[in-house]
C-alpha cells in the first residue's frame, strides 16, 4: 500500500500540473511502468460493538450482515467511479530519471 500511495501521489501531482486526470499518467522508472490505481477499502463506518471473543450468533450475525453492507457500499462506490471514466483517454508518459551529481556536489555531501 505504501508504494501504491506514493505512485498515486506522483500521478496526481503530474496530472494537476498539466490539467489531466491521474489515470492518464504513466510513470516510467527505469524499465518499470507504474500508473494510478484507484484503491478502496471495505471497513465499517462505525466501530462494531463486538470484541474478538464474541462468538454468540445473536451478536455476531448483525455484525456479519453489516460487513456485507459495507462491502456492497464500497463496491458500488467503485462502480460509480468507473462509470465516470471516459471511454478513452490520452496517455501521458512521465519518465523519472536519476540526476547525476557533479564531483563537487558529491564531495560536499560526504561532509
Amino acid at each position: 500500500m505504501k508504494i501504491l500511495k506514493g505512485v498515486n501521489s506522483l500521478c496526481k501531482q503530474y496530472a494537476d500540473e498539466i490539467g489531466v486526470r491521474p489515470e492518464q499518467i504513466y510513470l516510467f522508472v527505469g524499465e518499470r511502468r507504474y500508473r494510478f490505481l484507484k484503491a478502496f477499502t471495505i471497513a465499517p463506518a462505525d466501530m462494531l460493538p463486538l470484541t474478538v471473543l464474541d462468538f454468540d450468533g445473536r451478536t455476531c450475525a448483525p455484525a456479519i450482515a453489516q460487513g456485507y453492507r459495507d462491502g456492497a457500499r464500497a463496491v458500488q462506490e467503485y462502480i460509480n467511479y468507473i462509470l465516470t471514466m471516459p471511454e478513452s483517454m490520452i496517455r501521458h508518459e512521465v519518465r523519472l530519471v536519476a540526476e547525476q551529481m557533479s564531483s563537487s556536489q558529491s564531495a560536499s555531501r560526504g561532509k
